[in-house]
């Protein structure tokens, strides 16, 4: 499901988004939980698993796919949220968040989608 951004929502402008050369577009997805509460942090990368269809933080091995667009809460009881994701445009690479180390595979598979980190 695509989200416009007059929807309540407003693009920040923050050090995020490295420019607006190539077309940002959004959509919300429905992101796994495995720990709570807590919050998934704008910037926040997240994988897809395509045998599962899922969606999930990213995590070492995972298919990078995209970036969370804005602060989402979750709590104890939650084991999945709708989240609103980045699903193309151009990011800076030291403000996208991660608990693991970026690596090649992560960089192209998110180029793949419509992602460029710089």
């Amino acid at each position: 499901m695509r989200k416009q951004l007059n929807e309540g929502s407003e693009m920040k402008m923050d050090n995020l988004v490295y420019d607006y050369l190539r077309l940002i577009d959004v959509k919300v997805v429905v992101v796994q939980i495995s720990d709570g509460p807590g919050v998934l942090k704008r910037g926040q990368l997240v994988d897809f698993d395509s045998e599962q269809k899922k969606y999930s933080a990213h995590v070492a091995g995972g298919t990078a796919n995209c970036v969370v667009f804005e602060d989402t809460e979750y709590a104890e009881s939650d084991s999945e949220i709708p989240v609103t994701v980045y699903i193309s445009g151009d990011f800076r690479k030291s403000s996208v968040i991660t608990d693991v180390e970026l690596d090649v595979a992560d960089e192209e598979n998110l180029r793949h989608v419509g992602i460029v980190l710089k």
